[in-house]
């Protein structure tokens, strides 16, 4: 035969005319173990040329083969043959043997293989492979393999394998099996209408139809076997009927036999008729075009094998379900509304509480894509801007090609209903992008919005570093060098690690990107060196290593190294010489460090007996008894005082003390304006809502607040009555958000942080200032009971010293001088005359001071801390505010007693008599005591740790001022709860008696401060903040009612009149002053 269809010289014409195997079935089924001859049909032989033939069996690698005789009708019959003589492996049950028949002619040894066109094989099976249990068994078939049961052994074997001593002990294909089992069924719930179909698997469920018809009983009640879908012996489908009790359960029984319990099967668990019902869903709303994920909540979802659901005429379809959830999917909706809805379980109507509504609204609309491009590679985020996003479940973006296959990104990030983040889908393989222009769209679950045009560029290509690159300590930044790499991406589209770690990009250039590596090395296995990664989109580059490890030595390195040893070696020569001077230098030095110390020990020595000579002395002379009539303390005026302690920076020249000068073309309006703001003022709403928005300001600094609550205090010096229901409305306030936010409530008026705490303090400094007693006892001896203001200059008086001999010599200021302070040497300036002193040898003149001072500080804080003053009742002011105090705490449930005895002492103690004295120029006309300041500081913070309910551990290391008053420590807090205790027990000042009070401080102290001066002061912070004041005014009601927006609109214009022509940026005269334009109070306010 030639390479064309063309009739050869051969009898036989085509493949079926040539010799070949001929089979009824393709697989020849042999048991393993059995001894048989194999006999197959043959077709077109040459019974002159083909004369010997031999079957061939191939097992794995191995070849068998046995003689085979031809009988006159053309079969082949193979000699017998074991297949499990050579190991056969079973598997699944069965194994195939390879099987061919050979032929050769007369006495030639050239083997020639019939064609096995059907590919007849022998399969070898084993029984007991085949089936584990007596159903399965009897199911095989028996057109193939000869298995029984047999219940002896209980396995699956061949006939001549079961040593049965009785007809009951071999069960065939014929019969029926015993003790059926229920493994598993689902649902284990269902309806109680019933129409379930419930599957139930186990083994040994009969043999045929006719045997479970009828069988089937779930929870007392009969189910009908479905033939249709029932396999026999492993599986049985059936539909479950009508209960006749709600919520009844019970188990699945199988009965294959009425009379005998061998042949009956039980379920571990029950089954359950329940009433499904829907309490909820969420999304309650979705766009008309469908797609959205729909969650059913309520109980026994789970329910049934069939469920439908629909909301009006939409379909909605199940996706899972679970005992409390169902999720399912909408179909598109018809229109805008709310559809109800509908849930059948196997064709029961669900149950719902209420009706269940789901609301289709208006499909999401997309207006602007920024930015619109993208790479190759994709993975480039894109804002998208529309509305209605937030109906969304799983928004992509696709790319559209000519053909209009769909290739979709990953989930679009929603932010809000306006905005979402997408992720660009890459081109297809083979695509390189090159500023293509691309068609894309959105799909909002499952729906295809309008196409769009997409800048697509060429992927970005990173350039691979030359060598391996070296970290240094001090490099901040690591340059990568590419090509087109801010084209088609941004920024928020490159991560850089290095070996996993992120790299921070700092700058983005088209062929240049910067990053921040990490300062040390990422732990890496095996001491490799970490790479550097680029991910660009959905495309990911190595650029290189990047090496933590010190870089190998160069020739010039080496050279450099060479040349520092050649410089050090010189230096070290140099050093020797330098050390052998000075040596000799230094030998001098001690001789006179040894006559130094000598010096020393003799002056510590003096100065030991200095301090316990003065340790038996006493102040005799700045403690006598002065004459009778002669002034102790020389007080301040009451306006003095009160300035320098609400202004201490200016305490002398602030504008509330002189009159407001403006200038004279603006005088009627601005006094107009000013005395329209003290109304105002005078407005609780207004002046509640004022210092509330100013202090919502985050630009409203402390220091601000403690200018502000100053000058309304001053404008509020003579309406006290009403001053003090502000101050405790604000106090009110305060409190309630410190609670709210759950601050710690200890800590509450220890700093001036608000305009109520700087108001509270300015408060008691009004009303104590007739209380004020102080024990000064470090005036000067000559001057004690003189004014500062009435003392002369140090600088006018010369001291002159006379002697009998040498007459009169004026001494210098530097002669004589000498100071005694527990300070170190260099605190004063450098000296090099100066002997240096160790300070603990001060500590017994320390000691002294102490002593010397007990009875005036234990008087004074005796005097501070007792109800019942030698001199003065306890004030009404701080009775009054102290119980205002605990009504908070009770009114707040704070039930701490530190948290009220916390308030008191930030209240009173700490931000008023600690203020007194650290700053006794406060109260009295003397200087500032600077060079007592530190002693002052001890006195003082003595008094706040009294007031500290906490207990401090000193040790040797503690200060030397908590030392000193460490033993009396206990006495002073002791004083301080008594004190506390003793004012709670008092009876409370009614509303009237404090009114009263206080409308006589207004009267006796009227006219103290200049009104215009501060309220002009205070119209600054106003004009700053006058938006938000007015936008505040206008949502209260109250404010609405009493035209507080106007009143203050038209003040405002009054303030702001002819600004063009004058200048009011001055805080207290304009540029244009005259002296006949002065404001002043005419008339009280």
């Amino acid at each position: 035969m030639g390479l064309f269809q063309r009739e050869g010289h051969s009898r036989r014409k085509g493949p079926q005319k040539c010799p070949h195997i001929v089979a009824p079935q393709t697989k020849l089924y042999v048991a393993a173990g059995e001894r048989r001859n194999i006999s197959v049909k043959m077709q077109n032989l040459d019974p002159i040329f083909m004369t010997d033939f031999r079957c061939q069996f191939r097992v794995g690698n191995i070849e068998h083969e046995k003689s085979a005789v031809k009988t006159f009708d053309d079969n082949i019959i193979c000699d017998e043959m074991q297949f499990d003589h050579y190991g056969i492996g079973l598997s699944g049950g069965t194994s195939p043997v390879e099987f061919n028949v050979v032929w050769s002619s007369g006495d030639s040894t050239k083997k020639h293989t019939l064609d096995n066109v059907g590919g007849v094989a022998v399969e070898v099976y084993k029984c007991e492979a085949l089936a584990s249990n007596c159903g399965a068994c009897l199911t095989l078939d028996t057109t193939k393999y000869e298995c029984g049961w047999c219940v002896a052994d209980s396995r699956c074997v061949r006939p001549l394998a079961c040593e049965a001593k009785s007809p009951q002990d071999w069960l065939n294909s014929t019969q029926l099996c015993a003790n059926p089992t229920i493994e598993e069924f689902s649902p284990r719930k269902g309806p109680v209408g019933g129409k379930t179909k419930l599957r139930i698997i186990g083994t040994n469920l009969g043999r045929r139809y006719q045997d479970v018809a009828g069988a089937v009983i779930v929870a007392n009640v009969q189910c009908t076997v479905l033939p249709s879908e029932y396999h026999p012996a492993t599986e049985i489908v059936c539909e479950t009927g009508k209960a006749a009790i709600k919520n009844s359960k019970g188990p699945i029984v199988v009965r294959l036999r009425a009379d005998d319990a061998n042949y009956a099967a039980v379920s571990k668990y029950d089954y359950e008729y329940v009433e499904p019902a829907v309490s909820a869903v969420k999304p309650d709303r979705g766009p008309i075009s469908g797609g959205t994920d729909v969650t059913l909540y309520g109980t026994d979802l789970d329910a049934g094998s069939e469920v439908h659901v629909s909301f009006g005429e939409v379909n909605c379809e199940v996706l899972s379900r679970r005992e409390n959830q169902l999720i399912c999917r909408m179909d598109a909706g018809d229109s805008q509304g709310g559809r109800q809805l509908r849930i059948d379980f196997d064709g029961s109507r669900g149950r719902m509480p209420y009706p269940v509504t789901y609301n289709f609204a208006l499909n999401p609309r997309v207006s602007t894509v920024l930015p619109a491009k993208t790479i190759a590679a994709g993975g480039v985020q894109i804002d998208v801007k529309g509305e209605g996003f937030a109906l969304l479940q799983r928004p992509r973006m696709v790319l559209i090609n000519d053909r209009g296959v769909h290739q979709a990104g990953p989930v679009c990030e929603v932010e809000d209903d306006s905005l979402m983040v997408c992720i660009t889908p890459g081109l297809p393989t083979g695509d390189t992008g090159g500023r293509l222009h691309h068609n894309f769209a959105f799909d909002f679950d499952g729906t295809i919005t309008e196409s769009r045009q997409l800048e697509v560029y060429s992927n970005p290509k990173i350039d691979q570093f030359s060598e391996t690159r070296f970290y240094r300590p001090g490099d901040n930044y690591l340059t990568i060098n590419g090509e087109d790499l801010n084209v088609g991406a941004m920024e928020r589209d490159i991560k850089i690690t290095v070996g996993g770690v992120d790299c921070q990009l700092t700058a983005l250039a088209r062929k240049v990107l910067t990053c921040k590596p990490p300062t040390e090395k990422p732990p890496l296995e095996g001491g490799l060196q970490p790479e550097v990664v680029v991910k660009i989109g959905n495309i990911s580059y190595t650029a290189g290593q990047l090496s933590y490890d010190s870089p190998s030595l160069t020739s010039s390195v080496v050279i450099v190294i060479l040349a520092c040893i050649a410089a050090m070696l010189v230096c070290f020569v140099c050093l020797a010489i330098m050390y052998r001077r000075k040596t000799n230098s230094h030998q001098r030095q001690m001789k006179y460090l040894k006559t130094q110390m000598d010096t020393i020990e003799m002056k510590v020595a003096t100065e030991c007996k200095e301090a316990f000579a003065e340790l038996q002395t006493s102040l005799n002379q700045y403690t006598a008894d002065l004459p009778l009539g002669t002034p102790i303390v020389p007080f301040l005026e009451y306006k003095d005082y009160c300035a320098r302690v609400l202004f201490p920076n200016n305490p002398h020249n602030h504008p509330v003390l002189r009159d407001l000068e403006v200038d004279s073309q603006k005088a009627g309006a601005i006094e107009a304006g000013l005395r329209e703001f003290h109304k105002l003022l005078m407005n609780k709403t207004f002046f509640l809502t004022m210092v509330r928005t100013m202090e919502s300001n985050k630009y409203f600094l402390g220091k601000d607040r403690v200018y502000v609550g100053s000058l309304v205090m001053v404008v509020l010096q003579e309406k006290m009555g009403y001053c003090t229901e502000m101050l405790k409305q604000l106090l009110r306030e305060l409190i309630d958000r410190t609670v709210e936010k759950k601050f710690q409530p200890k800590i509450l008026f220890r700093r001036s942080e608000s305009v109520a705490e700087r108001m509270l303090a300015a408060w008691f400094t009004f009303l104590m200032h007739d209380y004020l007693r102080v024990k000064e006892k470090c005036l000067d001896a000559k001057y004690r009971t003189v004014p500062y203001s009435d003392r002369p200059n140090a600088n006018d008086l010369d001291l002159e010293w006379r002697t009998g001999i040498n007459g009169r010599m004026v001494l210098q200021d530097a002669e004589g001088q000498k100071l005694f302070h527990l300070v170190k040497p260099t605190e004063h300036g450098p000296s090099e005359n100066q002997e240096k002193m160790v300070t603990e040898i001060y500590l017994t003149r320390l000691l002294m001071m102490k002593g010397t001072l007990q009875k005036f500080i234990n008087d004074l804080l005796e005097s501070i801390f007792s109800t019942a003053s030698r001199s003065a009742p306890l004030p009404a002011a701080i009775k009054y505010m102290f119980d205002f105090m605990d009504e908070q705490a009770l009114e707040h449930g704070i039930t701490d007693a530190e948290v009220v005895h916390a308030w008191k002492s930030n209240a009173l103690p700490l931000r008023f008599w600690v203020n007194l004295i650290k700053n006794p120029h406060f109260v009295f006309d003397i200087q500032k005591p600077t060079k007592v300041e530190g002693c002052l500081s001890v006195v003082a913070q003595t008094l706040m740790d009294a007031c500290s309910t906490q207990d401090h551990q000193l040790t040797k290391d503690s200060p030397s001022s908590k030392l000193l008053f460490a033993k009396d420590m206990y006495q002073y807090r002791d004083w301080v709860d008594s004190y506390y205790s003793d004012i709670a027990r008092l009876p409370p000042i009614s509303d009237q008696d404090m009114a009263a009070l206080l409308n006589e401080e207004s009267r006796v102290h009227r006219g103290q401060f200049h009104v215009f001066s501060a309220l002009n002061e205070l119209y600054k912070y106003l004009d700053q903040y006058k938006d938000p004041i007015m936008d505040a005014l206008e949502h209260n009601e109250h404010a609405q009612a009493s035209r507080l927006p106007g009143r203050l609109q038209d003040m405002l214009a009054l303030m702001e009149a002819d600004q063009s022509r004058t200048d009011y940026d001055s805080s207290t005269l304009g540029l244009g002053y005259n002296s006949n334009s002065r404001l002043m109070p005419r008339e009280r306010l």
